[in-house]
Parts: C-alpha cells; structure tokens; sequence
C-alpha cells in the first residue's frame, strides 16, 4: 500500500521535471540597432543663426555681398566738403589659416569687390562733384573665441595696408588716379545683414596743383551677404565643420 501511495505521489514530479528538461532555452536575440543618419543633400547650410554670426558659413565657399553707404567727405587742400555715396559688390569666403599668428595678420576672411563713389561739394562755392570706380580685395578677421562678440567683423593688419585702386572723375578738376584704404568695422545685425562704420582716406593722384591730395571720407553702410544657394549640391556639414 505505501509502495502504491509513494509510486503515485513521485510519478508527477518525474513526468514535470522530464518536461522541463526537454524544454528549448529562450534564443538570445541581439540588441536593437539604432538608425543611422544618413547624409542629406541640400542646397546650403542648416546651421542656427541664433545669434548671427560671421563664421556660420562653409570654408572655402565664395558668397555674394552688396554692400550701400552714405558719408561725408572732407577735401582740405581745396577747403571742400562733400556728401554722398558708394556702392560696392563682390565675393568673399571664409578660409582656414594656420598658424594662428597669420589668420591674425591676413584674416580669414577673403574677397573681391567692385566699388563705385558718388560724392557732391556742399556750400556757397562753385558746384563740384566726384565719382570714382575701382577694385579691391577685402580682407577681414573674425574669431570664434570672441563668444557673443563673434557677430563683429574687423579689417585685418595686411588688409588695412593693401588699397583699393581706381580713377576719380572730378568736375571741375581733372581726372585723377586713386588710392583709397578703409578701416571697416561691421557687425551682424541679422545672419545676412550687417552696419559697417567705414572711415577712409582718398588720395587723388592728378590734381590742379600737381601734389597729392587726401580726401577723408566717413561713411555708414548696410551690407548684404547671400548665404544659401551655391552652384552644385553639396553635402550638409558634419556639426563644428564651421570656423
């Protein structure tokens, strides 16, 4: 009787351990891959503008600026004074320059530019006008390091020294040779709209008395820089690819 209780009790738990021996262990399955992105196409850049900044531009990439001021001149070897203004329009880039000490020299940022002055004499004496075309090529300096002062713009030093070159009209004066340096300081007021303080001097080299004449020229302008259409598709920059 015991032997007939204790068989029927141990059947069972035999009969549950066989199923579980025989039951297959779960499969490791491998850990979710997370999507990658892949590289887009666009036209431009996608970098935030928040806030404007000088560097929030591709190396390397020539860019559209127009550029229009107003300014007052003053002439002292003929006791003149002048108002009026200038219109430019060019290319500039942003380039990488290594070492440090030549992107403070040279700057980093680089173009060409066609300018065009128009300037009227004030006063009770005999009218009198200038108008002067030339070139030049413009060289600026920006730093990343300079935090929320990123958005300003100023001439570097070989900048400051190479002059933009052209031929002055003058009424009732002779026409003239020109040289004319500029320090521009220019700061981002929007990601493609900036206000420059540009004072200079013009040395008009044909004059009534043979020497050569400075005119000294202030003026406030509002430049304009196309940031976004370049001729070719290009691949969207990797994050910090920007100066």
């Amino acid at each position: 009787m015991r032997r007939a209780i204790f068989t029927t009790l141990c059947i069972p738990l035999l009969l549950a351990s066989a199923s579980r021996a025989v039951e297959p262990e779960p499969e490791e399955r491998p850990a979710p891959v997370a999507p990658q992105e892949l590289p887009k196409i666009s036209w431009g850049e996608e970098e935030s503008f928040d806030p404007p900044a000088w560097r929030r531009r591709q190396h390397g990439h020539l860019l559209l600026r127009l550029a229009g001021a107003a300014g007052y001149a003053r002439l002292p070897a003929e006791g003149q004074s002048y108002v009026g203004g200038s219109l430019s329009v060019g290319y500039e880039g942003s380039f990488s320059v290594s070492p440090e000490l030549n992107r403070w020299f040279f700057g980093n940022l680089f173009g060409v530019e066609a300018r065009a002055h128009v300037l009227r004499s004030l006063g009770a004496g005999p009218d009198g006008w200038l108008v002067a075309t030339g070139l030049t090529i413009p060289m600026s300096f920006t730093a990343q390091e300079w935090g929320r002062f990123e958005r300003v713009r100023v001439p570097s030093p070989f900048g400051v020294l190479v002059p933009e070159a052209g031929v002055a009209f003058r009424h009732p004066q002779p026409t003239s040779f020109y040289l004319r340096w500029t320090v521009p300081l220019a700061v981002l007021v929007d990601k493609e709209v900036a206000v420059e303080l540009v004072p200079s001097v013009l040395l008009l080299y044909r004059t009534p008395t043979g020497a050569v004449t400075p005119l000294w020229l202030l003026s406030l302008a509002f430049s304009w820089r196309d940031l976004g259409r370049p001729m070719m598709l290009v691949r969207s920059p990797a994050p910090g690819s920007y100066q």
